[in-house]
């Protein structure tokens, strides 16, 4: 490994010092593939399951259908393919505008496009990193249950070091997102294994797609494979519930809890499930942040369709900054309870937001 990867941060575009990340974002999906989107559907849609809206189907996107795909964007195909450059880029910039700075590309590989991610970072001047690894075992390519862990972590340590596809020479700057489901599969095990050996080869951080019971028991494995903690994020965290104590139980342990479904209002009828509010979620920060875990907390907006872009009258990825944190520098009364819910500071906000991605993302 080089010794410039240690203290600095590997983008796309080449290594950086910290000081130069700005506000980041720790969890997106700039680009998300036609591969990608025909796993979702094998997981998502039982055989039993019975689409709603099945004239949405293969409709493409318009300002008429955006509201139904929006609650639940797994009823459009059009939705779930993200493959423009140009439309990445312009969607980039609308964050650089509000003050971002730097944005993680956690889908493993580059999102299947690392010469997109490097296009992207080159036209918008927004430092971007990207993941490496592998995701939920549904999505993992034959090589995963035929390899060991030994073989898996070499690659993992030859798209942190040397490049993701051949020929390109852009880097991978963080292992992950590793996916982990709600019972966790022997081949997810395995990844988590590699995953450590890569991180304790390179100094890259490590980032889980976690939720309980499965969560803590992949961080008990990285921890007993010798990662300390700090090196550790737990994405998803607020898609809990957020479940407050679930939340400290990952925290106390000293990993990075990361908050990254701001702006979903999203109901899968298919799973029954829905995710919190944004209401929920600065609730859950603000008592975390009272209790004493500011350093320990990152946030994003985990984006990966069409019609969370503001292309297609979504939010943007600026949205956590020019709607969530004004709300979270003011007092907020919380339904008609009359309890107020005190604001949170400037300098939490920008512990957040600048100083923890300054922490954990430099390899080291």
């Amino acid at each position: 490994m080089s010794k410039l990867s240690r203290d600095k941060v590997v983008t796309v575009l080449g290594e950086v010092p910290p000081d130069k990340l700005g506000v980041t974002l720790t969890h997106e999906h700039l680009f998300h593939s036609l591969r990608q989107r025909e796993i979702f559907l094998k997981i998502l849609f039982t055989p039993d399951y019975k689409n709603p809206r099945p004239w949405l189907w293969d409709a493409p996107i318009d300002i008429t259908k955006v509201d139904m795909i929006r609650r639940d964007p797994f009823c459009n195909m059009d939705n779930l393919s993200v493959l423009n450059p140009e439309l990445v880029t312009k969607e980039v910039l609308y964050f650089k505008m509000a003050g971002g700075g730097t944005i993680c590309d956690v889908t493993p590989g580059g999102g299947d496009n690392p010469f997109g991610l490097k296009m992207v970072s080159s036209a918008s001047g927004v430092n971007v990193i990207a993941g490496c690894g592998y995701y939920l075992q549904p999505f993992h390519p034959p090589n995963v249950a035929k390899s060991n862990v030994e073989e898996l972590a070499e690659g993992m340590i030859r798209d942190l070091t040397e490049e993701m596809v051949k020929g390109t020479g852009i880097r991978a700057g963080i292992i992950g997102e590793l996916g982990i489901s709600s019972k966790m599969h022997p081949d997810e095990k395995k990844v988590l294994h590699a995953a450590a050996t890569a991180h304790k080869e390179t100094g890259a951080p490590i980032m889980l797609h976690q939720g309980p019971p499965s969560g803590l028991e992949a961080i008990s494995i990285l921890l007993q494979d010798g990662v300390k903690p700090d090196r550790i994020i737990a994405g998803h965290c607020d898609a809990t519930g957020p479940d407050l104590d679930y939340i400290r139980e990952i925290a106390d342990r000293g990993v990075y809890v990361e908050f990254d479904t701001w702006g979903f209002e999203i109901y899968l009828p298919q799973l029954h499930f829905s995710w919190p509010n944004d209401r929920d979620r600065i609730i859950c920060l603000a008592e975390l942040i009272k209790l004493g875990y500011v350093k320990q907390i990152l946030v994003s907006h985990d984006y990966g369709s069409k019609v969370q872009l503001r292309s297609y009258g979504g939010w943007g990825y600026s949205y956590f900054l020019e709607y969530v944190v004004p709300r979270m520098l003011s007092d907020e009364r919380i339904g008609r309870s009359g309890k107020i819910r005190t604001a949170i500071n400037k300098g939490d906000i920008q512990t957040i937001l600048m100083e923890n991605p300054k922490r954990v993302l430099p390899w080291h």
